[in-house]
């Protein structure tokens, strides 16, 4: 009777046993890898200034860029990326062409900029702008502009940086009646 009892709870533990699944894996998160790489160049801003009074003035500043891209990626298993992109350094201004009514530069400022990151492993993109108003000073607005295109391979961020700026303004000035211009300049960067 013993041994009977015994086989039956043996049989009855095998099929409980057997029944049984291991529990799932839980599924990890995508860990964020940041990406970051050296940014040196320059741009030249040509701005055409109107006097109310004079001849049109021309001027030329030469903008230095020297600081850092960092990109922050988040990688899914479907190959997408999201993640930012963020610059820090210093951009400083200074007087190219010298006229009666452009003889000043805003000097060193701080370089600034992040934006969101979208796109494939392969093809790692953003693009974004700032717009300052210049009301009530006049109107019109100053336009920067920030964009990167470029791809990850083999644990390296390879791709192009592009800087704008873009001026149109009108003033109420006893002097000056319009500002208007640009420049941009573009630059190969990697990042690690």
């Amino acid at each position: 009777m013993k041994q009977r009892l015994v086989l039956i709870l043996f049989s009855t533990l095998a099929v409980s046993c057997s029944g049984s699944g291991s529990p799932a894996a839980p599924t990890l998160a995508p860990t964020p890898q940041m990406y970051s790489g050296p940014v040196s160049t320059q741009m030249i801003v040509r701005l055409t200034i109107v006097p109310t009074t004079s001849a049109t003035n021309v001027c030329e500043f030469l903008r230095v860029f020297s600081g850092t891209l960092s990109i922050t990626l988040t990688q899914a298993s479907d190959g997408t990326v999201t993640g930012t992109a963020a610059t820090t350094g210093t951009e400083t201004e200074t007087a190219i062409t010298q006229s009666p009514l452009c003889t000043s530069t805003f000097g060193t400022v701080g370089f600034n900029r992040n934006h969101a990151v979208t796109g494939t492993s392969a093809s790692v993109a953003f693009s974004g702008e700032t717009i300052v108003n210049r009301n009530p000073a006049g109107t019109g607005s100053v336009t920067t502009t920030t964009g990167f295109t470029g791809g990850l391979s083999g644990g390296v961020i390879s791709g192009t940086l592009t800087l704008g700026d873009a001026q149109s303004l009108v003033f109420p000035h006893p002097q000056v009646a319009s500002v208007t211009g640009g420049g941009s300049t573009s630059v190969s960067v990697s990042l690690r």
